[in-house]
């Protein structure tokens, strides 16, 4: 493969092949960009390199669609293939799916190799029954890439990095969109589905509950869709078979050119389905399809009727949109999605997409995030909303840790901002009869022994008129009556000096 590599992706390339060559095998190492910013390009090359250096390399990615576009890189003609022809022309290039390489390792069709090149690593961890065996069977270097560096949950999180260690930063969404490498879609948020009053189920949403809540709203959805029948690539993300069937109706009553694409759409219509999408006279209605390592540069919009608590899901989702182009990409979002995920941006969408969000409905979501961000150990404690001064809520998390000896307290404060900007953590320590002073500082590596705040009750009178007569300097909104465990931030900002995000 003859192609000129970016600085970073060099970087990375180079990186990579001095890791396999000054590191004992087996061992693991992750590297993370922003969907659309070349990664694919990044592995063919590795593995151009890791063979002249006379190791043997394999590139393992989980789904078929992902390895049609290797082979479109690689100049092979693929949509002139039959199945069996293109997964031969894969193995001529070694590149396999993970289940296919696993059984072709255990008949020895295949040789072990000295490395692996491993697409969307976020999905490999040995809980997986597929991962584990390839580890056993490869006594190999891995080489992992991802978006998303993250798992759905803290704990599935932890287990990617104990299987990757941390991962390394090829690139960031900030810089991405810097370099032009990536776009940041602008946002809209219509309110249609309020997801926090769906049931949880393995926590998140199902199908099903989800496809019930929206079917209430399937005349609004569809007036929704219509509004944006203007020839711009789009793609609307539904929960499920039956209100993707539904909608599809639906638009055709509106006499809008929209078809569905499920899992047993023929890969024939399929193909035809996504060139009406490029070339804007379709849209495209479906459900985990278009996803992850799909590249159709051409989507400008994105129409979100998707709920999910997955970071890893959405974020793969909002990435189809985010190759830059000469329309500027959209998203347009009718559930909590935008409020609950939006930081795992970095802080490239201004707060007021957040605040907007946030605004949408009665009240802040009580789901929101803290699945990836450096706080997941935060996740299972309770969480307060706050508002602030120009809109929108600060997430607030108060906890405490009494020593064993003596009476001393540990107290630690987390202000999580509504967007991608940095939190702050204050800590303090208190030794009755005194109290000590708030200060900046990191979340602990260790928080076994941390419990949530117990202030409960009324802010008393005197509390209720320092909020009223300072709570504005911190950022804060001077009119909101705080209970009693809120104001107990009040004296976290003074002693930082600190204010709060503005919208």
């Amino acid at each position: 493969m003859l192609v000129t590599l970016r600085d970073y992706q060099l970087n990375c390339l180079n990186d990579a092949l001095t890791f396999v060559t000054s590191t004992a095998a087996p061992a693991h190492r992750l590297y993370s960009a922003p969907t659309g910013t070349g990664k694919g390009t990044i592995q063919l090359a590795l593995q151009d390199a890791l063979n002249e250096q006379g190791l043997y390399a394999w590139i393992v990615t989980p789904r078929l669609e992902i390895i049609r576009g290797y082979l479109e890189r690689l100049d092979v003609a693929w949509q002139e293939l039959t199945e069996r022809e293109l997964w031969e022309a894969a193995d001529n290039n070694r590149i396999s799916t993970p289940v296919r390489f696993r059984n072709r390792l255990m008949t020895g069709t295949h040789t072990p190799p000295d490395v692996v090149i491993c697409d969307e690593s976020h999905h490999n961890v040995d809980s997986n029954v597929v991962t584990a065996d390839l580890f056993a069977l490869t006594y190999a270097h891995w080489i992992g890439f991802t978006a998303t560096p993250y798992r759905a949950t803290p704990k599935q999180t932890q287990l990617l990095r104990e299987n990757w260690g941390a991962p390394v930063e090829i690139l960031t969404w900030p810089s991405a969109i810097e370099g032009g490498w990536a776009a940041a879609p602008k946002v809209r948020t219509v309110p249609l589905v309020d997801d926090d009053r769906i049931a949880l189920h393995a926590g998140d949403f199902q199908g099903a509950d989800a496809c019930t809540a929206y079917a209430t709203q399937i005349d609004k959805l569809a007036d929704l869709c219509a509004e944006y029948n203007d020839g711009v690539p789009t793609m609307i993300s539904v929960p499920g078979t039956e209100i993707a069937k539904t909608l599809e109706a639906a638009l055709l009553q509106r006499l809008v050119s929209a078809e569905a694409i499920l899992q047993d759409t023929p890969t024939s219509r399929r193909s035809y389905v996504l060139e009406e999408l490029r070339a804007g006279r379709m849209m495209v209605i479906h459900i985990n399809v278009i996803t992850e390592g799909v590249d159709i540069p051409e989507l400008r919009r994105l129409i979100d009727a998707q709920p999910t608590l997955s970071p890893v899901r959405w974020v793969q989702q909002v990435g189809r949109i985010t190759r830059p182009g000469d329309i500027e990409p959209e998203v347009i979002c009718t559930n909590r999605n935008i409020e609950r995920h939006a930081y795992l941006f970095h802080g490239v969408w201004p707060s007021t997409y957040v605040v907007e969000a946030q605004e949408a409905w009665e009240a802040p979501s009580s789901r929101t995030g803290l699945r990836h961000m450096g706080l997941e150990p935060l996740a299972r404690y309770k969480k307060l909303q706050v508002p602030l001064l120009k809109g929108g809520y600060v997430t607030v998390l108060q906890l405490y840790k009494t020593e064993k000896l003596g009476r001393a307290t540990q107290e630690l404060c987390v202000f999580i901002p509504p967007g991608g900007a940095e939190p702050i953590v204050a800590h303090r320590t208190n030794s009755p009869p005194q109290w000590g002073t708030w200060r900046l500082g990191p979340l602990p590596d260790d928080m076994r022994g941390w419990l949530s705040s117990k202030w409960t009750g009324d802010a008393t009178d005197k509390q209720l008129a320092w909020w009223r007569r300072a709570a504005w300097r911190h950022g804060l909104d001077q009119n909101y009556e705080p209970t009693k465990r809120e104001f107990q931030i009040m004296p976290v900002l003074k002693d930082l000096g600190a204010r709060l995000w503005d919208a």
